[in-house]
């Protein structure tokens, strides 16, 4: 008798081990939704973190080459004005541009006419 009653108890402690088990991952199936929900959101913003630092990295670079083909373009041009100048001699006028200075306010004056 006491075979029976012990193996009445293993099987009564191996349902309710069971049921307790799936209850616990009854419980718990939301938050593990939740969880893979997180894991890729996570994983899409890495994506799109990566694609920015991407975009970044081939804007600078085409800022960097435009910047240079300003360089360039400027030094061509001052060496261009320098050969102009050399094949010129030092006859040819000499042209300076400067910013002009402010001038006191002019009064305004009474028309007059005059003969020549």
């Amino acid at each position: 008798m006491a075979k029976k009653s012990t193996a009445r108890s293993s099987k009564s402690a191996a349902v309710t081990s069971q049921t307790v088990s799936d209850a616990i991952q009854q419980a718990l199936a939301p938050f593990f939704l939740l969880l893979e929900q997180q894991q890729a959101a996570i994983a899409a913003l890495q994506s799109t973190t990566d694609a920015i630092r991407q975009t970044s990295d081939d804007n600078q670079h085409h800022l960097r080459a435009i910047h240079q083909g300003l360089v360039d373009g400027g030094l061509a041009s001052q060496r261009g004005f320098a050969d102009t100048a050399a094949a010129a001699g030092s006859s040819a006028p000499s042209v300076t541009v400067s910013s002009p200075s402010p001038s006191p306010p002019r009064q305004q004056a009474s028309p007059t006419l005059s003969a020549p």
